[in-house]
This record gives structure tokens, C-alpha cells and sequence, in this order.
């Protein structure tokens, strides 16, 4: 009986093939949220680095003077406002003012002489014009008192903002440390996670690849390689990043060809047993690859890309494929007697088809 893997309904293997990628996706979820979990662990404070580094002294010092400030800007605007107010009323006087004028020019013109309500309002519009000017003078002095305090006042803000940018600097550099130095023991952690569960999984590839169960152990493997990958490409610089990847590249084209190499030089049994079948099958040497000619096949031109290596029904001659054949090419025997039946069987292939005897292949 055969101890070939059996391959089944190409159905049933499909559905292998389907449920096995689900599980791929479905394992590479699960280690994701345990590496999320690990990303979440709490990492430096800027603010508490900050406020240590600069100190409450400055900042309160600072914030002191910018209210300061702002207090004198307000001052100002007011002050600004009021002279604003006063020239429009400086204005109401002077405009008054020349409009008596012209009467008292026009009644002495006439030698006609101002009433006393003529002199007494303009009298008024002399005081009030000349009170107006006095206290818009006086708020443009202060003005210019506030101006210079403001000027005063930003110079000090200006020296306690570059001890503040000093101290920032350095706390910047601190917090920089401590967050690199962070993503370094996370990429550490989550590592620990990742790379034993890559190697198991690359052992139990080596060792049971060619087992029933080789599409769970193909899931978790392209899982972890995933995973790994995406920790490799967040947390390395690019470069590095990058030089790695070509050179786990090359390794595994590395290993390919030196096992495809080896399968060509020194094959394994399953895939001999395989390359046989396939010789058999398309009547060809399994060594030489030298067309078979024995029996109905021996006068067919295969040559012809018409025949295929079918077999012409008309041609009867006698029929000698119940002997033992030799590869006239390579001297190889391709039939032989079973030791079994006596009946002729293919050599190179481990069960005779009449019997169903098995052969030792070496």
C-alpha cells in the first residue's frame, strides 16, 4: 500500500488553502493587539520635562511681564481713544470759534458791537478749545510714558524668553533622549514577543514542512515574518531599515538556489520518485530523457509534434513490451521482472501495477 501523502478532492484542498490564509490574517490580528498593548505603555512628559528643565520661576516671571504688557497696550488704546474723543471736540470748538468770528467780523464791519451772548459764547469756545488742547496734550504725554515703559518692558520679556528658549532647547533635547530611548525598549519588548515566535515557527517549518499540518505551521510563520517586518520598518532608520531587507533577500535567494542546487545534484527521494513519474508518464528516460521504444512505441516519430507520442492503433506487429527494457541511451533499465509476479513492472518506481508489490528504491 502506498505511504504517499494522500492529497485529496481538489475541493477539500481549496478549502485548506482558504482556511489557512484566514488563519494568517486572523493570527497576524492577535499578535498586532499584543504589540499595540505593548506601543501603549506610557512614555515621557513633555510638559513635566519642560516645566523641570525651565523652572516655575521664569515662566511665572515671564507670564508677570506679558501681563504687564498687555495691561500698558490697554492703556495705551485708551489714552489713544481719548484723544481720538478730544480732537473731534477740539474740532466742534474751533469750527465754533470762527463761526463767531465771522458774526463779530460782519457786526464791526457794520459798526454794529457783539452782543454780550455773542462774547460770552465765544469766550466758552475759547475755554473749552483751550481746556480740550491742555488734556490732549496731556495724553499724548502719557502716551509716550507708556510707550517707553512698553518698550522698557519688552526688553526684559525678551532677555527671561531667551533663558525660556535656552531651557527649552535643553529640555527638547532630554525629552528627545527619553523618547528614542522609550522607542527603543518598546521596539525591545515587542521583539521579545515577535522573534521566539518567529523562530519556533522557522524550526517547525524545517522540520515539519512536509506534514499534514504543514498549512498551520505556514500561517503562523508568514504571521510573524509580517509583524516582524512592520516592528523593523517603524522602529529602525530608514537606511538601516533598508539594508536589512536586501540583505534578508539575498539570504533567502541564497538558500533557494542552494536547495534547488542540491535537489539537482544530489535529489531527495521524493522529488527522484516525482521527476520518474513525470519521465514515465511522458515516456521518457527518468536519467537521459531519451524517448522509450519498446512495444506499439518503438516505430513512432517522435519528432513529430502531431503525434504527441501517441500510439499509431493501425500498426500490428508483434508486441514485445512483456521484456525487460534498457535505455538504449544511457544503459539504464527502465523494465524489469517483479520479484513478486513475474510480470514486468517499471524499475525505477516503488509498486508493481499487476501485484501491487513493493520495491526497496535506494
Amino acid at each position: 500500500m502506498s505511504t504517499e501523502r494522500r492529497l485529496g478532492p481538489i475541493s477539500h484542498r481549496i478549502m485548506i488553502y482558504a482556511f489557512s490564509a484566514i488563519l494568517t490574517l486572523l493570527l497576524t490580528w492577535a499578535i498586532e493587539y499584543v504589540l499595540r498593548d505593548i506601543g501603549d505603555i506610557q512614555g515621557p512628559n513633555w510638559e513635566e520635562i519642560e516645566e523641570e528643565s525651565i523652572g516655575s520661576e521664569l515662566l511665572n516671571q515671564q507670564q508677570e511681564f506679558e501681563d504687564k504688557r498687555k495691561a500698558i497696550v490697554g492703556q495705551i488704546s485708551n489714552e489713544t481713544e481719548n484723544q481720538r474723543i478730544l480732537k473731534t471736540s477740539m474740532g466742534s470748538s474751533k469750527e465754533a470759534m470762527e463761526q463767531l468770528l465771522g458774526l463779530q467780523r460782519l457786526a464791526l464791519e457794520k459798526n454794529v458791537k457783539p452782543t454780550s451772548d455773542q462774547q460770552n459764547a465765544m469766550a466758552e469756545s475759547q475755554t473749552l478749545y483751550l481746556a480740550n488742547q491742555k488734556q490732549f496734550q496731556k495724553a499724548n504725554d502719557q502716551i509716550a510714558n507708556l510707550t517707553n515703559q512698553q518698550r522698557q518692558l519688552q526688553q526684559e520679556i525678551d532677555v527671561v524668553s531667551k533663558k525660556i528658549d535656552n531651557q527649552s532647547n535643553q529640555a527638547r533635547e532630554e525629552y528627545r533622549s527619553l523618547e528614542q530611548s522609550h522607542q527603543w525598549k518598546t521596539a525591545g519588548l515587542k521583539l521579545l514577543v515577535v522573534i521566539p515566535l518567529l523562530i519556533g515557527t522557522t524550526w517547525l517549518l524545517i522540520q515539519k514542512r512536509k506534514s499534514n499540518f504543514a498549512p498551520l505551521i505556514f500561517a503562523g510563520f508568514i504571521a510573524t515574518c509580517i509583524e516582524t517586518g512592520i516592528i523593523m520598518h517603524q522602529y529602525l532608520p530608514v537606511d538601516f531599515f533598508k539594508y536589512i531587507l536586501i540583505g534578508v533577500s539575498i539570504l533567502a535567494v541564497i538558500i533557494i538556489l542552494r536547495h534547488l542546487i542540491r535537489l539537482a545534484s544530489s535529489p531527495q527521494k521524493d522529488w527522484l520518485l516525482k521527476q520518474y513519474k513525470e519521465a514515465y508518464r511522458k515516456w521518457l528516460c527518468p536519467i537521459c530523457n531519451f524517448p522509450i521504444r519498446r512495444g506499439l512505441r518503438k516505430e513512432v516519430d517522435w519528432s513529430s509534434r502531431k503525434l504527441k507520442g501517441a500510439i499509431p492503433v493501425w500498426q500490428k506487429e508483434e508486441d514485445n513490451s512483456e521484456q525487460p527494457y534498457t535505455c538504449p541511451s544511457c544503459g539504464q533499465t527502465l523494465y524489469e521482472r517483479c520479484g513478486d509476479c513475474q510480470y514486468i513492472r517499471h524499475s525505477l518506481l516503488p509498486f508493481c501495477e499487476i501485484c501491487s508489490g513493493q520495491k526497496e528504491m535506494g
